[in-house]
Order: structure tokens, then sequence, then C-alpha cells
């Protein structure tokens, strides 16, 4: 138990170091000892996680960091997906996430996307430039539980008001919860275009998710 602890401890600070190869070493020592996959994820992931967050906040790290750690991040979830399915882990709910038409961003939506699955939601990740029709299309094939949509550029910010508009008229605004957000993205216009939440940065977002799950 005291080496699984030390593991979990190291791993934890190899994410907040932002540490690629120690990252990977660590995490198949984990497998190893037989840490379960929720351990890895809530006591090393994500706590790594929140500390990467606090040095952003802190100007102590920046936005190619963040983006390192979320890649980090997502590559780690990719590999214990299949054990904690294996577990019988379920999922926090199920998201479809994706940039709006115009935009071909996809850092920011990336840094989230990894968040979320830290959380345990299950995301399908659309793309960028996505139209309103792909993502009425995403709604009805995936029927997920909230419809995540980023727009990083102030000139596409309307696609987002589209897409709901687009949803009210196919009947489909009803079945799904919808979070909005990117750079010039405000609360108030997310709340003047009908939209459940908004969420400021990758942090928030999660918090906003699980809040909006408890209201589904």
């Amino acid at each position: 138990m005291e080496n699984s602890e030390k593991t979990i401890t190291n791993l934890r600070e190899a994410f907040v170091n932002i540490d690629y190869n120690r990252v990977n070493e660590l995490l198949k020592k984990a497998l190893e000892e037989n840490i379960p996959p929720r351990e890895i994820i809530e006591k090393a992931i994500r706590q790594g996680a929140d500390e990467v967050g606090k040095k952003y906040e802190a100007c102590e790290y920046f936005l190619p960091e963040l983006v390192m750690s979320g890649d980090m991040m997502k590559e780690a979830i990719e590999l214990l997906k299949p054990m904690m399915q294996a577990d019988g882990i379920s999922s926090s709910g199920k998201i479809v996430f994706g940039t709006v038409k115009g935009d071909l961003h996809d850092v920011g939506k990336n840094i989230v996307i990894s968040m979320l699955s830290v959380a345990g939601f299950d995301i399908t990740d659309a793309g960028v430039d996505i139209s309103s029709e792909k993502f009425l299309s995403e709604v009805r094939e995936k029927k997920p539980d909230i419809l995540c949509m980023s727009s990083l550029l102030t000139h596409t910010m309307p696609e987002l008001n589209l897409v709901i508009e687009e949803l009210k008229k196919a009947g489909l605004r009803d079945k799904v919860k919808i979070m909005v957000g990117g750079r010039p993205v405000t609360e108030e216009y997310a709340t003047q275009i009908g939209a459940d939440s908004f969420g400021k940065d990758a942090y928030e977002a999660v918090e906003k998710a699980k809040q909006l799950m408890k209201k589904r």
C-alpha cells in the first residue's frame, strides 16, 4: 500500500512538472502494481491537473505548458479507458464538443476535452469549423447529455446562436443541455442566446458540466 501511495504521489508530481517520459514510466508502474484506474485518475491525473491550473493562474505556466499538460492527460485517459470500462466505471455523462463554423481553433477545445475526460465524461470530439447541420446531426445520432460549443473569434459568435435556433426548429433543444465558451464569449452573451451554461476556462467548464448533469 505504501509503495502504491508513493507511485501515485510521484505520478501526480510528474504531471505537475509536465515530465512526459516520467509520466509514461510511472503510469506503467502504477498498472503493474494493480492500482485501480479510478485512483490513478482521481489522485494523480485530476489533482495534477488542478496544480497545473493553479500554476497557470499564477502565471508560472503559460499556454504551451497548458497544451502539453492537456495532451498528456488525454493520452493517459485513453490508456486507462479500457480498464475503466472493464471495471464497470460509469461515465459522468455524454458530451458532444465542437468549434463552430468559420473557426479553426482547437487548442482550447482540446484542453477542455482533456479536463472533461479526467472528470469521467464520455466525449465525442466533433472537431472544428462545424456547421449547424453537423451539430444537429451529432445531437440526433449521439444523443448527448450536453452539447459544448466553442467560438474563439468574435465574428463566429453568431454561429452559437444559430445552432441553438436550429435545435429549436428541429425539436431537439429540450433534449440536450448547451454550454458555450471561448475567448470572446461572455456569460451575458450565453444567457442572451439561451445557452444553459457558460464556461470561461477548462476548470470552470468541468464544474459547470457537473452542475448541468444534476439538472437532467
